[in-house]
Protein backbone atom coordinates (compact mmCIF):
# COMPACT_ATOMS: atom_id res chain seq x y z
CA UNK A 1 0.00 0.00 0.00
CA UNK A 2 1.19 3.94 -0.63
CA UNK A 3 2.73 5.17 2.73
CA UNK A 4 0.54 7.21 4.78
CA UNK A 5 2.21 10.39 4.09
CA UNK A 6 1.49 10.27 0.48
CA UNK A 7 -2.23 10.03 1.06
CA UNK A 8 -2.10 13.01 3.56
CA UNK A 9 -0.95 15.37 0.89
CA UNK A 10 -3.43 13.83 -1.65
CA UNK A 11 -6.19 14.44 0.84
CA UNK A 12 -5.06 17.76 2.01
CA UNK A 13 -4.59 19.21 -1.53
CA UNK A 14 -7.73 17.78 -2.23
CA UNK A 15 -9.51 19.70 0.12
CA UNK A 16 -7.74 23.22 -0.34
CA UNK A 17 -8.55 23.42 -4.02
CA UNK A 18 -7.80 26.65 -6.23
CA UNK A 19 -9.83 29.90 -6.59
CA UNK A 20 -11.06 29.49 -9.71
CA UNK A 21 -10.63 26.17 -10.23
CA UNK A 22 -13.77 23.50 -9.72
CA UNK A 23 -14.70 22.11 -6.75
CA UNK A 24 -12.50 19.34 -5.23
CA UNK A 25 -13.51 16.17 -5.37
CA UNK A 26 -14.45 14.64 -2.64
CA UNK A 27 -11.15 13.26 -0.11
CA UNK A 28 -11.12 9.92 -1.22
CA UNK A 29 -11.96 7.56 2.28
CA UNK A 30 -9.42 6.01 4.76
CA UNK A 31 -8.75 2.36 4.77
CA UNK A 32 -5.39 1.91 6.77
CA UNK A 33 -4.82 -1.65 8.23
CA UNK A 34 -1.59 -2.77 10.46
CA UNK A 35 -0.52 -6.40 10.76
CA UNK A 36 1.03 -6.34 14.00
CA UNK A 37 3.80 -9.46 14.00
CA UNK A 38 6.67 -11.14 14.04
CA UNK A 39 9.23 -8.68 11.39
CA UNK A 40 9.70 -10.41 8.09
CA UNK A 41 6.36 -12.96 8.30
CA UNK A 42 3.94 -12.82 5.73
CA UNK A 43 2.25 -10.00 5.46
CA UNK A 44 -2.05 -9.81 4.74
CA UNK A 45 -2.94 -8.48 1.75
CA UNK A 46 -3.37 -4.77 1.97
CA UNK A 47 -1.73 -4.90 5.93
CA UNK A 48 1.31 -2.82 6.45
CA UNK A 49 3.79 -4.55 8.79
CA UNK A 50 4.07 -3.66 11.91
CA UNK A 51 7.09 -5.40 13.93
CA UNK A 52 8.34 -5.23 17.16
CA UNK A 53 11.15 -2.68 15.05
CA UNK A 54 8.78 -0.90 13.61
CA UNK A 55 9.35 2.56 14.98
CA UNK A 56 7.73 6.07 13.78
CA UNK A 57 9.40 8.05 11.12
CA UNK A 58 7.66 10.99 9.10
CA UNK A 59 8.83 8.89 5.75
CA UNK A 60 6.74 6.16 6.92
CA UNK A 61 4.19 7.78 8.55
CA UNK A 62 3.35 5.51 11.75
CA UNK A 63 5.00 2.90 13.64
CA UNK A 64 5.83 2.58 17.50
CA UNK A 65 7.20 5.15 19.47
CA UNK A 66 9.67 3.09 21.68
CA UNK A 67 10.70 0.02 19.39
CA UNK A 68 9.89 -3.46 21.52
CA UNK A 69 12.19 -6.14 22.44
CA UNK A 70 12.64 -8.27 19.07
CA UNK A 71 11.12 -11.14 21.18
CA UNK A 72 7.78 -9.44 22.04
CA UNK A 73 6.07 -11.24 19.44
CA UNK A 74 4.33 -14.52 18.92
CA UNK A 75 3.49 -16.65 15.29
CA UNK A 76 1.04 -19.40 15.71
CA UNK A 77 0.99 -20.47 12.41
CA UNK A 78 -2.76 -21.05 12.13
CA UNK A 79 -5.68 -18.83 11.10
CA UNK A 80 -6.06 -15.79 9.23
CA UNK A 81 -2.53 -14.19 7.83
CA UNK A 82 -3.40 -10.77 9.92
CA UNK A 83 -4.46 -13.02 13.33
CA UNK A 84 -1.93 -15.88 13.17
CA UNK A 85 1.19 -14.23 14.76
CA UNK A 86 0.95 -10.70 17.11
CA UNK A 87 3.01 -8.28 19.03
CA UNK A 88 3.25 -8.69 22.60
CA UNK A 89 3.24 -4.35 23.54
CA UNK A 90 3.99 -3.18 27.49
CA UNK A 91 2.60 -0.30 29.52
CA UNK A 92 4.48 2.02 27.58
CA UNK A 93 3.95 0.69 23.97
CA UNK A 94 2.51 3.59 21.91
CA UNK A 95 1.26 3.51 18.25
CA UNK A 96 1.08 6.10 16.12
CA UNK A 97 -0.38 6.90 12.68
CA UNK A 98 -0.50 10.30 10.42
CA UNK A 99 -4.42 11.26 9.33
CA UNK A 100 -5.76 13.37 7.76
CA UNK A 101 -8.36 15.86 10.58
CA UNK A 102 -11.60 13.99 11.10
CA UNK A 103 -13.23 11.40 13.23
CA UNK A 104 -12.30 7.57 12.15
CA UNK A 105 -13.78 4.05 12.87
CA UNK A 106 -10.86 1.83 14.44
CA UNK A 107 -11.04 -2.27 14.40
CA UNK A 108 -9.13 -4.00 16.56
CA UNK A 109 -8.58 -7.67 16.19
CA UNK A 110 -6.86 -9.28 19.40
CA UNK A 111 -6.78 -13.13 20.76
CA UNK A 112 -4.37 -15.74 20.55
CA UNK A 113 -4.58 -19.30 18.74
CA UNK A 114 -3.58 -21.23 21.92
CA UNK A 115 -3.81 -19.24 25.25
CA UNK A 116 -6.29 -16.48 26.85
CA UNK A 117 -5.69 -12.80 26.65
CA UNK A 118 -6.79 -9.82 27.86
CA UNK A 119 -6.30 -6.48 25.65
CA UNK A 120 -7.98 -3.10 24.98
CA UNK A 121 -7.25 0.20 24.01
CA UNK A 122 -7.42 4.11 24.23
CA UNK A 123 -6.99 6.05 20.58
CA UNK A 124 -6.89 9.69 21.39
CA UNK A 125 -9.19 9.58 24.58
CA UNK A 126 -11.34 7.22 23.53
CA UNK A 127 -11.44 4.21 25.53
CA UNK A 128 -12.35 0.34 23.95
CA UNK A 129 -12.56 -1.36 27.39
CA UNK A 130 -9.97 -4.25 27.25
CA UNK A 131 -11.70 -7.85 26.76
CA UNK A 132 -10.76 -11.66 27.00
CA UNK A 133 -12.44 -13.36 24.02
CA UNK A 134 -10.97 -17.04 26.06
CA UNK A 135 -8.91 -19.28 25.15
CA UNK A 136 -7.99 -19.85 21.48
CA UNK A 137 -9.83 -17.35 20.04
CA UNK A 138 -9.35 -14.23 18.21
CA UNK A 139 -11.91 -11.29 17.91
CA UNK A 140 -12.85 -8.22 16.05
CA UNK A 141 -13.93 -5.24 17.89
CA UNK A 142 -15.02 -1.62 16.38
CA UNK A 143 -14.71 1.77 18.44
CA UNK A 144 -16.12 4.82 16.83
CA UNK A 145 -15.76 8.32 16.95
CA UNK A 146 -11.93 8.22 17.30
CA UNK A 147 -11.36 12.60 16.97
CA UNK A 148 -8.19 13.37 15.16
CA UNK A 149 -7.22 17.51 15.06
CA UNK A 150 -3.79 17.61 14.95
CA UNK A 151 -2.65 15.22 12.42
CA UNK A 152 -1.93 12.39 14.14
CA UNK A 153 -3.71 9.36 15.81
CA UNK A 154 -2.14 7.81 18.75
CA UNK A 155 -3.00 4.27 20.47
CA UNK A 156 -1.94 2.96 23.86
CA UNK A 157 -2.77 -0.47 24.24
CA UNK A 158 -4.36 -2.02 27.73
CA UNK A 159 -4.96 -4.83 29.55
CA UNK A 160 -3.20 -8.08 31.85
CA UNK A 161 -2.34 -10.05 29.11
CA UNK A 162 -1.61 -8.36 25.64
CA UNK A 163 -2.00 -9.38 22.18
CA UNK A 164 -2.60 -7.84 19.70
CA UNK A 165 -2.74 -8.77 15.84
CA UNK A 166 -4.04 -6.05 13.69
CA UNK A 167 -5.63 -2.81 13.93
CA UNK A 168 -7.83 -0.77 10.93
CA UNK A 169 -8.24 3.29 10.41
CA UNK A 170 -11.35 3.42 8.33
CA UNK A 171 -13.01 6.75 7.95
CA UNK A 172 -16.52 7.60 7.98
CA UNK A 173 -18.98 6.27 5.63
CA UNK A 174 -20.76 9.24 3.30
CA UNK A 175 -23.99 10.14 4.75
CA UNK A 176 -27.01 10.23 2.20
CA UNK A 177 -28.77 13.50 1.31
CA UNK A 178 -31.37 14.93 -0.27
CA UNK A 179 -33.84 12.39 0.92
CA UNK A 180 -37.29 13.34 -0.19
CA UNK A 181 -40.39 11.05 -0.69
CA UNK A 182 -43.48 11.55 -3.51
CA UNK A 183 -46.60 9.96 -2.15
CA UNK A 184 -49.13 8.38 -4.76
CA UNK A 185 -52.38 7.93 -2.84
CA UNK A 186 -54.71 5.38 -4.88
CA UNK A 187 -56.65 1.91 -4.49
CA UNK A 188 -52.69 0.76 -4.69
CA UNK A 189 -50.57 3.06 -3.04
CA UNK A 190 -47.03 3.92 -3.56
CA UNK A 191 -44.28 5.82 -2.10
CA UNK A 192 -41.41 7.50 -4.85
CA UNK A 193 -38.33 8.13 -2.79
CA UNK A 194 -35.08 9.84 -4.31
CA UNK A 195 -31.19 10.94 -3.06
CA UNK A 196 -28.23 12.31 -3.92
CA UNK A 197 -25.96 9.64 -4.24
CA UNK A 198 -22.77 9.66 -1.84
CA UNK A 199 -19.11 9.18 -2.44
CA UNK A 200 -17.84 5.72 -2.99
CA UNK A 201 -21.08 4.19 -2.12
CA UNK A 202 -21.10 0.24 -2.53
CA UNK A 203 -24.83 -0.16 -2.38
CA UNK A 204 -28.04 1.58 0.04
CA UNK A 205 -29.81 0.86 2.64
CA UNK A 206 -33.66 2.01 3.22
CA UNK A 207 -35.19 1.89 6.62
CA UNK A 208 -39.13 2.54 7.34
CA UNK A 209 -40.66 2.85 10.12
CA UNK A 210 -44.50 2.23 9.99
CA UNK A 211 -46.81 4.32 12.50
CA UNK A 212 -44.73 5.04 14.97
CA UNK A 213 -42.59 2.03 15.14
CA UNK A 214 -39.44 0.94 15.23
CA UNK A 215 -37.33 1.51 12.22
CA UNK A 216 -37.15 -1.49 10.12
CA UNK A 217 -34.94 -2.57 6.63
CA UNK A 218 -37.15 -2.85 3.51
CA UNK A 219 -34.40 -2.53 1.08
CA UNK A 220 -30.97 -2.95 -0.10
CA UNK A 221 -29.62 -1.39 -3.12
CA UNK A 222 -26.76 -1.56 -5.43
CA UNK A 223 -24.52 1.06 -6.39
CA UNK A 224 -25.55 3.72 -8.51
CA UNK A 225 -28.42 3.23 -7.52
CA UNK A 226 -30.27 6.67 -5.83
CA UNK A 227 -34.48 5.96 -6.34
CA UNK A 228 -36.66 3.63 -4.81
CA UNK A 229 -40.48 2.98 -5.16
CA UNK A 230 -41.68 1.31 -1.83
CA UNK A 231 -44.88 -0.44 -2.98
CA UNK A 232 -45.65 -1.50 0.48
CA UNK A 233 -46.86 0.84 1.76
CA UNK A 234 -51.04 1.37 2.47
CA UNK A 235 -53.75 4.52 2.47
CA UNK A 236 -53.95 6.52 5.51
CA UNK A 237 -50.25 5.11 7.17
CA UNK A 238 -48.17 7.73 8.10
CA UNK A 239 -44.35 6.39 7.53
CA UNK A 240 -40.66 7.65 8.59
CA UNK A 241 -37.82 6.90 5.88
CA UNK A 242 -34.13 6.66 6.22
CA UNK A 243 -31.15 5.79 3.45
CA UNK A 244 -28.00 4.34 5.03
CA UNK A 245 -24.95 4.36 2.74
CA UNK A 246 -23.19 0.73 2.20
CA UNK A 247 -19.63 0.94 1.82
CA UNK A 248 -17.26 -1.48 0.21
CA UNK A 249 -16.15 -3.51 3.53
CA UNK A 250 -19.90 -3.99 4.69
CA UNK A 251 -20.03 -0.86 6.87
CA UNK A 252 -22.81 1.53 7.07
CA UNK A 253 -23.29 4.77 7.45
CA UNK A 254 -25.44 6.98 10.11
CA UNK A 255 -28.85 6.98 8.55
CA UNK A 256 -29.77 10.51 6.31
CA UNK A 257 -32.01 12.69 7.65
CA UNK A 258 -35.60 11.16 7.45
CA UNK A 259 -38.47 12.14 5.00
CA UNK A 260 -41.79 11.73 6.72
CA UNK A 261 -45.26 10.71 4.88
CA UNK A 262 -48.61 10.29 5.03
CA UNK A 263 -50.53 8.13 2.33
CA UNK A 264 -53.50 10.21 1.40
CA UNK A 265 -54.40 12.48 -1.67
CA UNK A 266 -53.82 15.90 0.30
CA UNK A 267 -56.71 17.19 -2.21
CA UNK A 268 -59.33 14.15 -1.52
CA UNK A 269 -61.65 14.03 1.95
CA UNK A 270 -61.69 10.78 3.95
CA UNK A 271 -64.88 8.57 3.77
CA UNK A 272 -67.61 8.67 6.49
CA UNK A 273 -67.63 6.80 9.21
CA UNK A 274 -68.93 3.05 8.89
CA UNK A 275 -72.58 2.64 10.39
CA UNK A 276 -74.61 -0.47 11.12
CA UNK A 277 -71.83 -2.78 13.26
CA UNK A 278 -72.83 -5.42 14.64
CA UNK A 279 -71.05 -8.84 15.74
CA UNK A 280 -72.07 -12.42 15.82
CA UNK A 281 -69.85 -13.65 17.96
CA UNK A 282 -66.05 -13.63 16.84
CA UNK A 283 -67.68 -12.21 13.46
CA UNK A 284 -68.05 -8.30 13.30
CA UNK A 285 -70.00 -6.75 9.94
CA UNK A 286 -70.99 -2.98 8.89
CA UNK A 287 -72.56 -1.46 5.99
CA UNK A 288 -70.23 -0.75 2.81
CA UNK A 289 -69.22 3.10 2.83
CA UNK A 290 -69.34 4.81 -0.38
CA UNK A 291 -65.66 5.93 -1.50
CA UNK A 292 -63.91 3.91 0.53
CA UNK A 293 -61.53 0.77 -0.81
CA UNK A 294 -60.70 -0.74 2.38
CA UNK A 295 -61.59 -1.00 6.30
CA UNK A 296 -59.56 -0.82 9.37
CA UNK A 297 -60.84 -2.51 12.20
CA UNK A 298 -60.18 -2.10 15.88
CA UNK A 299 -60.29 -4.07 18.85
CA UNK A 300 -59.93 -3.69 22.57
CA UNK A 301 -60.78 -5.33 25.83
CA UNK A 302 -64.34 -4.06 27.16
CA UNK A 303 -64.38 -1.75 29.95
CA UNK A 304 -62.98 1.15 27.74
CA UNK A 305 -59.27 0.19 26.88
CA UNK A 306 -57.68 1.85 24.04
CA UNK A 307 -58.56 -0.01 20.75
CA UNK A 308 -55.80 -1.26 18.33
CA UNK A 309 -55.78 -1.87 15.23
CA UNK A 310 -56.19 -5.50 13.94
CA UNK A 311 -56.59 -5.82 10.49
CA UNK A 312 -57.34 -4.53 7.09
CA UNK A 313 -60.05 -5.69 5.19
CA UNK A 314 -61.74 -5.13 1.63
CA UNK A 315 -64.80 -6.03 2.63
CA UNK A 316 -68.16 -5.39 5.07
CA UNK A 317 -67.04 -8.18 7.82
CA UNK A 318 -64.03 -9.58 9.30
CA UNK A 319 -63.73 -12.55 12.00
CA UNK A 320 -61.46 -12.22 14.99
CA UNK A 321 -59.63 -15.44 14.68
CA UNK A 322 -57.92 -14.84 18.08
CA UNK A 323 -60.37 -13.57 19.96
CA UNK A 324 -59.80 -16.05 23.37
CA UNK A 325 -63.15 -16.84 24.53
CA UNK A 326 -63.06 -15.68 27.99
CA UNK A 327 -62.21 -12.32 27.64
CA UNK A 328 -65.05 -9.74 26.51
CA UNK A 329 -64.05 -7.57 23.38
CA UNK A 330 -64.86 -4.31 21.69
CA UNK A 331 -64.53 -3.47 18.11
CA UNK A 332 -64.45 -0.49 16.61
CA UNK A 333 -64.45 0.25 12.49
CA UNK A 334 -63.08 3.07 10.41
CA UNK A 335 -63.60 3.22 6.46
CA UNK A 336 -60.43 3.91 4.22
CA UNK A 337 -60.50 6.10 1.18
CA UNK A 338 -57.38 7.66 -1.02
CA UNK A 339 -58.07 11.11 0.96
CA UNK A 340 -57.59 9.68 4.44
CA UNK A 341 -58.69 7.30 7.36
CA UNK A 342 -62.75 7.67 8.63
CA UNK A 343 -63.49 8.69 12.11
CA UNK A 344 -64.03 5.11 13.92
CA UNK A 345 -67.71 3.60 13.94
CA UNK A 346 -69.65 3.13 17.39
CA UNK A 347 -68.16 0.88 19.55
CA UNK A 348 -69.94 -2.91 19.59
CA UNK A 349 -69.65 -5.11 22.39
CA UNK A 350 -69.10 -8.91 22.76
CA UNK A 351 -69.34 -10.84 25.63
CA UNK A 352 -67.06 -13.50 26.71
CA UNK A 353 -68.73 -17.12 25.38
CA UNK A 354 -66.71 -18.86 28.37
CA UNK A 355 -66.97 -18.40 31.67
CA UNK A 356 -63.76 -19.22 33.69
CA UNK A 357 -63.89 -19.55 37.17
CA UNK A 358 -60.87 -20.10 39.93
CA UNK A 359 -60.53 -23.16 40.90
CA UNK A 360 -61.48 -22.92 44.71
CA UNK A 361 -63.29 -24.91 48.12
CA UNK A 362 -67.22 -24.68 47.14
CA UNK A 363 -67.80 -24.05 50.34
CA UNK A 364 -70.92 -22.73 52.69
CA UNK A 365 -71.55 -19.83 54.49
CA UNK A 366 -70.76 -21.61 57.93
CA UNK A 367 -73.02 -19.12 59.66
CA UNK A 368 -72.81 -19.68 63.60
CA UNK A 369 -75.15 -17.32 66.18
CA UNK A 370 -73.46 -17.61 69.64
CA UNK A 371 -74.85 -15.67 73.00
CA UNK A 372 -72.50 -13.00 74.75
CA UNK A 373 -73.68 -10.98 77.51
CA UNK A 374 -74.49 -8.22 74.51
CA UNK A 375 -76.98 -10.13 72.73
CA UNK A 376 -76.81 -12.84 69.97
CA UNK A 377 -73.45 -12.99 67.62
CA UNK A 378 -74.81 -14.00 64.25
CA UNK A 379 -71.20 -14.10 61.50
CA UNK A 380 -71.08 -15.69 58.28
CA UNK A 381 -68.38 -16.37 55.76
CA UNK A 382 -67.92 -14.22 52.89
CA UNK A 383 -67.16 -16.00 49.43
CA UNK A 384 -64.60 -15.80 46.82
CA UNK A 385 -66.89 -15.44 44.07
CA UNK A 386 -69.20 -12.92 45.81
CA UNK A 387 -70.15 -9.89 43.97
CA UNK A 388 -67.71 -6.77 45.15
CA UNK A 389 -71.31 -4.91 46.36
CA UNK A 390 -72.72 -8.28 48.21
CA UNK A 391 -75.19 -7.29 50.97
CA UNK A 392 -77.24 -9.35 52.99
CA UNK A 393 -80.52 -9.73 55.75
CA UNK A 394 -80.64 -11.27 58.76
CA UNK A 395 -83.81 -12.96 60.26
CA UNK A 396 -84.69 -13.95 63.62
CA UNK A 397 -87.59 -16.65 64.20
CA UNK A 398 -88.66 -15.83 60.87
CA UNK A 399 -88.83 -12.19 60.95
CA UNK A 400 -86.35 -9.43 59.81
CA UNK A 401 -84.06 -7.96 62.28
CA UNK A 402 -81.89 -5.67 59.70
CA UNK A 403 -83.66 -2.31 58.57
CA UNK A 404 -81.15 -2.00 55.94
CA UNK A 405 -78.89 -4.60 53.86
CA UNK A 406 -75.76 -5.40 55.74
CA UNK A 407 -72.49 -4.23 53.13
CA UNK A 408 -69.43 -4.33 55.38
CA UNK A 409 -69.08 -6.63 57.14
CA UNK A 410 -70.49 -10.50 57.56
CA UNK A 411 -71.65 -10.47 61.50
CA UNK A 412 -74.18 -8.77 63.01
CA UNK A 413 -75.23 -8.51 67.24
CA UNK A 414 -78.65 -9.07 68.01
CA UNK A 415 -79.36 -7.21 71.05
CA UNK A 416 -82.82 -8.69 71.96
CA UNK A 417 -82.30 -12.54 70.36
CA UNK A 418 -81.88 -15.21 73.22
CA UNK A 419 -80.93 -18.85 73.39
CA UNK A 420 -83.89 -19.94 71.94
CA UNK A 421 -84.08 -17.81 68.80
CA UNK A 422 -83.31 -19.17 65.52
CA UNK A 423 -81.61 -17.22 62.64
CA UNK A 424 -80.62 -16.88 58.95
CA UNK A 425 -79.03 -15.10 56.24
CA UNK A 426 -80.07 -14.18 52.90
CA UNK A 427 -78.39 -12.58 50.17
CA UNK A 428 -79.57 -8.83 48.56
CA UNK A 429 -79.69 -9.03 44.92
CA UNK A 430 -81.69 -5.53 43.97
CA UNK A 431 -84.60 -6.05 45.03
CA UNK A 432 -84.38 -9.98 44.88
CA UNK A 433 -83.45 -12.12 47.88
CA UNK A 434 -82.36 -15.63 48.34
CA UNK A 435 -81.54 -17.87 51.47
CA UNK A 436 -77.63 -17.92 51.85
CA UNK A 437 -78.49 -20.62 55.15
CA UNK A 438 -80.27 -22.71 56.97
CA UNK A 439 -82.14 -21.65 60.25
CA UNK A 440 -79.29 -22.33 62.92
CA UNK A 441 -79.96 -22.44 66.80
CA UNK A 442 -78.00 -20.45 69.21
CA UNK A 443 -74.31 -21.49 70.89
CA UNK A 444 -74.98 -21.99 74.77
CA UNK A 445 -71.00 -21.01 74.43
CA UNK A 446 -68.29 -19.65 72.22
CA UNK A 447 -66.60 -23.26 71.33
CA UNK A 448 -67.52 -26.41 69.52
CA UNK A 449 -67.03 -29.98 71.03
CA UNK A 450 -65.80 -32.38 68.71
CA UNK A 451 -66.35 -35.98 70.26
CA UNK A 452 -63.09 -37.78 68.92
CA UNK A 453 -62.67 -41.93 68.72
CA UNK A 454 -59.12 -42.41 70.65
CA UNK A 455 -57.39 -45.41 69.28
CA UNK A 456 -56.28 -48.33 71.67
CA UNK A 457 -53.19 -47.76 73.54
CA UNK A 458 -50.64 -51.27 72.92
CA UNK A 459 -46.95 -52.40 73.55
CA UNK A 460 -43.78 -51.97 71.66
CA UNK A 461 -41.18 -55.05 71.18
CA UNK A 462 -38.97 -53.24 73.59
CA UNK A 463 -42.12 -53.58 76.06
CA UNK A 464 -43.50 -50.14 76.35
CA UNK A 465 -46.89 -49.45 77.14
CA UNK A 466 -48.07 -46.55 75.24
CA UNK A 467 -51.72 -44.85 74.62
CA UNK A 468 -53.04 -41.79 72.32
CA UNK A 469 -53.19 -38.31 72.34
CA UNK A 470 -54.21 -35.99 69.83
CA UNK A 471 -51.67 -34.32 67.65
CA UNK A 472 -51.60 -31.94 64.85
CA UNK A 473 -54.92 -31.34 62.46
CA UNK A 474 -55.96 -29.59 59.56
CA UNK A 475 -59.39 -28.73 57.83
CA UNK A 476 -61.12 -29.36 54.13
CA UNK A 477 -64.07 -30.31 52.81
CA UNK A 478 -63.72 -33.91 52.36
CA UNK A 479 -67.15 -34.93 51.03
CA UNK A 480 -68.11 -31.61 49.72
CA UNK A 481 -70.90 -31.52 51.25
CA UNK A 482 -69.71 -27.47 52.04
CA UNK A 483 -68.78 -28.19 55.64
CA UNK A 484 -65.05 -28.50 56.79
CA UNK A 485 -64.70 -31.60 58.22
CA UNK A 486 -61.43 -32.09 60.86
CA UNK A 487 -58.11 -34.24 59.64
CA UNK A 488 -56.18 -35.30 62.67
CA UNK A 489 -53.42 -36.95 63.25
CA UNK A 490 -52.82 -39.29 66.18
CA UNK A 491 -49.31 -39.70 68.09
CA UNK A 492 -48.82 -42.47 70.43
CA UNK A 493 -47.55 -41.16 74.00
CA UNK A 494 -44.18 -42.62 73.37
CA UNK A 495 -43.33 -40.87 69.89
CA UNK A 496 -39.72 -40.00 69.79
CA UNK A 497 -37.58 -37.35 68.19
CA UNK A 498 -34.90 -38.05 65.72
CA UNK A 499 -32.42 -37.98 68.73
CA UNK A 500 -33.93 -40.29 70.72
CA UNK A 501 -33.59 -44.22 70.21
CA UNK A 502 -37.09 -46.39 70.83
CA UNK A 503 -39.53 -48.19 69.52
CA UNK A 504 -43.11 -46.13 68.87
CA UNK A 505 -46.93 -47.07 68.47
CA UNK A 506 -48.70 -46.62 65.11
CA UNK A 507 -49.34 -43.04 63.91
CA UNK A 508 -53.64 -42.84 63.17
CA UNK A 509 -54.62 -40.27 61.15
CA UNK A 510 -58.51 -39.79 61.26
CA UNK A 511 -61.46 -37.33 59.55
CA UNK A 512 -64.47 -36.41 61.69
CA UNK A 513 -67.33 -34.35 60.30
CA UNK A 514 -67.89 -31.14 63.11
CA UNK A 515 -70.49 -33.50 64.98
CA UNK A 516 -68.20 -36.02 66.00
CA UNK A 517 -68.88 -39.04 63.05
CA UNK A 518 -65.97 -40.39 62.06
CA UNK A 519 -65.36 -40.86 58.50
CA UNK A 520 -62.13 -43.22 58.20
CA UNK A 521 -58.88 -44.00 59.65
CA UNK A 522 -55.60 -44.27 58.22
CA UNK A 523 -53.07 -46.51 60.25
CA UNK A 524 -50.16 -45.79 58.88
CA UNK A 525 -48.12 -49.03 60.74
CA UNK A 526 -44.78 -49.74 62.19
CA UNK A 527 -42.69 -48.66 59.20
CA UNK A 528 -43.60 -45.05 60.47
CA UNK A 529 -41.81 -43.76 62.89
CA UNK A 530 -44.01 -41.62 65.66
CA UNK A 531 -42.92 -38.24 65.87
CA UNK A 532 -42.79 -34.49 65.14
CA UNK A 533 -40.39 -34.90 62.09
CA UNK A 534 -41.87 -37.96 60.43
CA UNK A 535 -45.24 -36.96 59.12
CA UNK A 536 -46.91 -34.32 57.75
CA UNK A 537 -50.09 -34.34 55.21
CA UNK A 538 -51.98 -31.70 53.74
CA UNK A 539 -55.73 -31.67 52.86
CA UNK A 540 -56.14 -29.95 49.69
CA UNK A 541 -58.29 -30.23 46.64
CA UNK A 542 -55.83 -31.06 44.36
CA UNK A 543 -58.06 -32.44 41.32
CA UNK A 544 -60.33 -29.42 41.48
CA UNK A 545 -63.45 -31.96 41.97
CA UNK A 546 -65.02 -29.68 45.12
CA UNK A 547 -63.67 -32.70 47.43
CA UNK A 548 -60.31 -32.31 49.42
CA UNK A 549 -57.81 -35.23 48.94
CA UNK A 550 -55.05 -35.69 52.38
CA UNK A 551 -51.73 -36.08 51.15
CA UNK A 552 -48.79 -37.91 53.61
CA UNK A 553 -45.81 -40.39 53.61
CA UNK A 554 -46.95 -43.78 53.64
CA UNK A 555 -44.37 -46.97 53.65
CA UNK A 556 -44.73 -51.17 53.92
CA UNK A 557 -48.07 -51.85 56.30
CA UNK A 558 -49.69 -48.56 55.75
CA UNK A 559 -53.67 -49.63 55.91
CA UNK A 560 -56.00 -47.06 54.54
CA UNK A 561 -59.55 -46.11 55.54
CA UNK A 562 -61.27 -48.68 53.71
CA UNK A 563 -58.51 -51.33 55.50
CA UNK A 564 -56.28 -51.88 52.20
CA UNK A 565 -52.63 -52.40 52.96
CA UNK A 566 -50.30 -50.95 51.66
CA UNK A 567 -47.06 -52.41 49.94
CA UNK A 568 -46.02 -55.40 52.27
CA UNK A 569 -47.83 -56.21 55.18
CA UNK A 570 -45.62 -58.38 56.66
CA UNK A 571 -42.26 -55.95 56.28
CA UNK A 572 -40.16 -54.64 59.28
CA UNK A 573 -37.77 -51.81 58.51
CA UNK A 574 -37.00 -51.14 62.13
CA UNK A 575 -34.19 -51.68 63.79
CA UNK A 576 -32.52 -52.32 66.86
CA UNK A 577 -33.02 -48.77 67.68
CA UNK A 578 -36.24 -48.35 66.63
CA UNK A 579 -35.19 -45.82 63.36
CA UNK A 580 -36.79 -46.82 60.10
CA UNK A 581 -33.28 -46.26 58.05
CA UNK A 582 -34.28 -48.82 55.24
CA UNK A 583 -37.45 -50.11 52.99
CA UNK A 584 -39.71 -48.08 50.81
CA UNK A 585 -41.38 -44.72 51.35
CA UNK A 586 -44.49 -44.02 49.34
CA UNK A 587 -46.43 -40.43 48.80
CA UNK A 588 -50.04 -41.46 49.19
CA UNK A 589 -53.04 -40.05 47.71
CA UNK A 590 -56.34 -40.92 49.89
CA UNK A 591 -59.38 -39.86 49.00
CA UNK A 592 -60.72 -37.32 51.39
CA UNK A 593 -64.08 -38.79 51.99
CA UNK A 594 -63.52 -42.74 52.52
CA UNK A 595 -60.01 -42.50 53.48
CA UNK A 596 -59.08 -44.95 50.17
CA UNK A 597 -55.25 -44.87 48.98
Amino acid sequence: MRPITALAATLAVAAAGAVGAPAAAAPAPVDLRFDFQCAGNPVAAGFSEVAPGTTYSPERGFGLTTALASNACRDRGTGAREDRDFLLPVDSTRFVADLPDGVYTLVLHTGDAIASSNTGLVANGVTLPSSSPGSGNVVQRTLEDVPVTDGRLEVRFTGSSMRVNALQVLSPIAVPSGLAATVHATATPSVDLGWDAAPDAAGYRVQRADDGGAPARVADLPAGTTSWTDTGVALAHEYVYTVTTVGATGRESEPSEPAEVTVVDPDGAPPSAPEGVTADGATVTWQPVGGAVAYDVYRARAGGFQPTLQERVSGTSWTDESAEPTVSYAYEVAAVGVGGRSERSERVEVPASVELSRQAERVDRSPVAVATDEGVYVGWRLLGDDAYDVAFHVYRDGERITDEPVTDSTNVVDPDGTAGSTYRVSTVDGEIEHWATDELEVWESQTLDVPLQVPDGGTTPDGVAYTYRANDASVGDVDGDGEYEIVLKWDPSNSKDNSQSGHTGNVHVDAYELDGTQLWRVDLGRNIRAGAHYTQFQVYDYDGDGRAEVVMKTADGTVDGEGTVIGNADADHRNSGGYVLGGPEYLTVFDGATGAA
